[in-house]
């Protein structure tokens, strides 16, 4: 499917499914304006396709971060979430695309075949062993710093600082920070 059609399919698919829903607060999750923001948290390094990749997305919410991989040319995405409400929203958006799979919660310590690894998981980051993104030819990885709202919903956070200081020895940088707590570092 070239950029043009997914672009529209998203659209199409978009519309309707805000159309049929009774819940019109969630347009499904899905929207062109947050393609935009996940292009902006999760730039691509200069030069860079993903045409033919894999990419493993861990903490994929509703599926914008899934299409957005896919309009960047990755042929798979292996698609994680956590929140049961949020799978079966993404079911809905992506389920039967052929270069979608679902594949559940991400479980520490599950480290998937993929060139490309996204990690956003809002607190869960902690569980990272970072000694594993060598094998990814690309990673980004959100680190979330504490917030009482985070607290509150997924418990102790953790010395994100520690992690950060680990990304970059890992060789990752800085690229972007949202000023509300989120930063996401990248390699290369």
């Amino acid at each position: 499917m070239n950029l043009e059609r997914l672009k529209f399919w998203l659209h199409v698919r978009t519309q309707s499914l805000y159309m049929a829903s009774f819940r019109r607060t969630r347009l499904a999750g899905l929207s062109m304006s947050m393609l935009d923001d996940i292009k902006e948290s999760y730039p691509l390094p200069e030069g860079w396709s993903l045409k033919g990749m894999t990419v493993a997305d861990i903490g994929c919410d509703y599926g914008n971060s899934p299409v957005f991989f896919r309009l960047m040319g990755a042929s798979k995405v292996l698609g994680y979430e956590r929140d049961a409400r949020r799978r079966r929203w993404l079911r809905l958006n992506l389920g039967g695309e052929p270069w979608f799979e679902q594949m559940g919660a991400w479980k520490p310590g599950e480290y998937p075949d993929a060139d490309v690894l996204k990690m956003d998981i809002d607190g869960g980051e902690k569980a990272l062993d970072v000694a594993q993104l060598a094998k990814y030819r690309l990673w980004f990885v959100a680190v979330h710093k504490e917030t009482k709202v985070e607290q509150r919903l997924y418990g102790e956070v953790g010395d994100t600082t520690f992690l950060a200081s680990l990304l970059k020895e890992a060789g990752g940088h800085l690229v972007h920070d949202n000023g509300e707590g989120e930063e996401v570092y990248r390699f290369p």
